[in-house]
């Protein structure tokens, strides 16, 4: 890791993190600049962030960024997804009006190069989603029509959000309420189905 990445150690391995601030920028395709910001989690005071969950990406296919203005590789992935947090997700997301632009990216926030922090801090992921005040889930760049999709999905859970009859809600908590929910194997089951019946 380069030198000035990380400029301190993390105080408390088992309650600090770090998140980044992204640095404004005219040009789009401009670099990628970003500070880092220590924090404890559980404390009243701390600044509100967004987590984001994502997937690497192909680790041989890097872009640079700098953190505290020292050099970084992080997948194409990741880059794509900083730029687009750059300028407030596009703007579509009203969130960023009113919201810090603090974000805990775990490349980025944890330093991957030290076991011990890296060991320390993957048990605190519950506990940092958890507080985030918001948590983007980034698929990846528009591909195949998933912007509409996504838009379309949006427009749904708007739809089922204003549904007024009590008893409808009602009816679908007992769903979630049955015996078979409770098992821990079910939601793998599920998932490795490649075809599911309800």
């Amino acid at each position: 890791m380069e030198p000035g990445y990380f400029s301190s150690a993390l105080i408390d391995i088992h309650r600090d993190i770090r998140l980044i601030f992204i640095e404004p920028a005219q040009d789009p395709d401009a670099i990628i600049e970003c500070t880092l910001v220590r924090m404890t989690l559980f404390d009243k005071a701390a600044p509100a962030y967004i987590a984001v969950s994502y997937v690497w990406g192909d680790s041989s296919v890097t872009e640079e960024i700098r953190i505290n203005g020292a050099p970084l590789a992080v997948t194409t992935n990741l880059a794509a997804l900083l730029r687009l947090l750059r300028t407030g997700y596009g703007g579509d997301i009203s969130f960023f009006k009113d919201s810090s632009k603090l974000f805990w990216v775990d490349a980025i926030c944890i330093n991957q190069q030290d076991l011990i922090e890296k060991g320390s801090q993957v048990p605190l992921m519950k506990d940092i989603y958890w507080g985030a005040k918001y948590v983007i889930s980034w698929l990846g760049p528009e591909a195949e029509g998933s912007t509409e999709a996504l838009s379309y999905l949006r427009t749904m859970a708007q739809e089922i959000a204003q549904l007024d009859e009590p008893t409808v809600w009602q009816k679908i908590d007992r769903i979630w309420e049955r015996p078979y929910w409770k098992r821990t194997w079910i939601f793998q089951e599920i998932v490795l189905g490649k075809h599911v019946l309800l």
